[in-house]
């Protein structure tokens, strides 16, 4: 029986590649023979899954069943289907390289003739180098080291948003340019610990990326993110909403699991070290509100006529008085609830699971109240923003609303606006 073989090796983790390979909805966008595909095509295959393929090769057009007969992720998968003119098989294989993953794909078919044998052959390097370009694009590098890589990660998936009308590309972009001005802060010198503040948003902002790259490849992301990003097939939602809805689910959900992944339990203890970290915290929503109006020019510019009500434009919070209460009533929840996960993290993993599940459902429901018909922007002004773990803070750890005495670092430090 004839076989083609065609492999890659790509700079990306075994899993997350294994995952993109076997989703058969891709099939049309890197094998050139694909035309269509039906069945069980949303998710990374599994045994047993059954996916129609229609196809066009050496200009004969034909379809098939595909079974998934072997099952082994992250390293093995085979799919089988019959036709009139006999038996073929796809295999997958996987395997951890240095610095990535190799990936093999082979096609045993029956003797079909030289031209269908040489056009399969043709189709099928093509694909594979198609595929290989397809995992870079969907299935991000290793978490960024710098803030630069970070930015440049960003403006990557802000173009493949932009040139695809993804929904996803209204918050992106706000949260793109706020990333980019906090590093222009970083670098001017306005943060009492610069490298501390650079590490917490690389933390901040992987969490998110992590939510897009699992929608990106059919898995569910974070309850919150879940609902923002359903939002996004809705055509009739407006730029404005699938903002707030994303920033709802990025403050009130990442960023307590952020600040818990670059802040120890003995530091949530320490005031002076907290009243550092809440300073510097605190300057990052100077820098974001001093964008305000020029982030809504942003998002007016992407809507359609009718897509504000007259109460959004009344009550619309973009000016720097109402951005910097909003901003300051998420901040004191968000230290709270990071509080909250850090003495369930020494109770154990157990108890920090759970505390985080009941997080993650509280704002869930927030992010879906404020999906709901009605007024967003009334919702918030008479709820407020954020969501509050219940539950007795543990002595030592309230809250720091005051800046240190020394708050300047050398070069010195100007709150803008």
């Amino acid at each position: 029986m004839p076989r083609v073989s065609h492999h890659f090796v790509v700079g990306r983790p075994i899993d997350a590649v294994f995952d993109v390979v076997t989703t058969a909805r891709f099939w049309p966008e890197w094998h050139p023979a694909t035309r269509g595909v039906e069945g069980d095509v949303d998710h990374p295959a599994r045994l047993g899954d059954r996916i129609i393929e229609h196809v066009t090769i050496a200009g004969i057009e034909g379809s098939g069943t595909w079974t998934v007969v072997e099952y082994d992720r992250p390293h093995r998968l085979a799919l089988e289907t019959d036709l009139a003119v006999g038996h073929l098989r796809i295999g997958y294989q996987l395997a951890a390289v240095d610095g990535g993953t190799r990936f093999q794909r082979d096609l045993d078919f029956p003797e079909l003739g030289p031209q269908v044998g040489a056009a399969m052959e043709a189709q099928s390097a093509e694909g594979i180098s198609s595929l290989g370009r397809l995992v870079q694009r969907m299935v991000p590098p290793p978490g960024a080291a710098t803030i630069e890589e970070l930015i440049a990660r960003m403006q990557d998936m802000q173009a493949r948003l932009d040139a695809s009308g993804d929904g996803r590309r209204h918050w992106h972009g706000v949260y793109r340019r706020g990333t980019i001005a906090v590093r222009d802060e970083i670098e001017r010198g306005g943060f009492l610990d610069p490298a501390w503040l650079e590490r917490w948003d690389l933390v901040f902002a992987d969490i998110y990326l992590q939510a897009m790259d699992r929608w990106d490849r059919g898995q569910a992301p974070s309850g919150p993110w879940q609902v923002a990003f359903e939002a996004t097939r809705d055509p009739a939602v407006p730029p404005l909403r699938h903002v707030l809805l994303g920033l709802n689910a990025h403050v009130n959900f990442d960023l307590p699991r952020a600040l818990i992944g670059v802040i120890s339990d003995e530091e949530f203890g320490d005031p002076q070290i907290m009243r550092r970290r809440f300073t510097d915290h605190k300057h990052v929503d100077d820098v974001l509100v001093v964008r305000v109006a020029s982030e809504d020019r942003e998002i007016a510019a992407a809507e359609r006529p009718g897509d504000r009500s007259l109460a959004d434009r009344l009550l619309v919070p973009l000016n720097r008085a109402g951005s910097r209460k909003f901003l300051k009533e998420a901040r004191a929840k968000v230290y709270d609830n990071a509080r909250l996960l850090s003495a369930a993290r020494q109770q154990g993993p157990d108890a920090l699971a759970s505390r985080l599940a009941q997080l993650e459902e509280l704002c869930r429901s927030r992010v879906a109240d404020l999906r709901a018909p009605g007024q967003v922007l009334l919702k918030l002004t008479l709820r407020g923003f954020g969501v509050t773990l219940p539950g007795k803070l543990p002595m030592g750890t309230s809250a720091p609303d005051k800046a240190p005495a020394a708050n300047q670092p050398a070069g010195g430090r100007s709150k803008p606006g």
